[in-house]
């Protein structure tokens, strides 16, 4: 049947067979990296409704240099950007990043920059 479905949709089984491990490894990386818990990595729907994580993954796949403006605790001082590997960084002074992390308040909306590379400046 899913040999028949697959040759009259113009489907080639054992490259659904490698989409469907690659799913899998996929799915495991999700887990080891906190956003779905263990028990719920074999459902594959459970965060379907969580567009703020979908946008995430999309983002992080096509974007792997992405880094999350981390906040000041206090307003006027400037926030930082802060890496996967949890380093701390401030874009170029020339970027037109510096502007948006330089003048970041205590509060407001998550903000994702994305880099191509870094460069440690003395």
């Amino acid at each position: 049947r899913r040999h028949q479905f697959a040759q009259a949709n113009g489907l080639d089984l054992a490259a659904l067979g490698e989409v469907d491990g690659l799913v899998g490894q996929f799915r495991d990386l999700l887990a080891d990296a906190g956003f779905v818990s263990p028990s719920s990595a074999s459902s594959r729907n459970a965060n379907s409704p969580n567009s703020l994580l979908l946008q995430c993954v999309l983002v992080s796949g096509l974007y792997p240099n992405v880094a999350v403006l981390q906040r000041p605790k206090v307003t006027g001082r400037g926030g930082s950007l802060l890496t996967k590997s949890k380093e701390k960084a401030k874009p170029h002074q020339h970027s037109f990043q510096s502007k948006r992390v330089r003048e970041a308040g205590a509060t407001g909306k998550d903000a994702y920059a994305v880099y191509h590379s870094k460069h440690r400046s003395v």
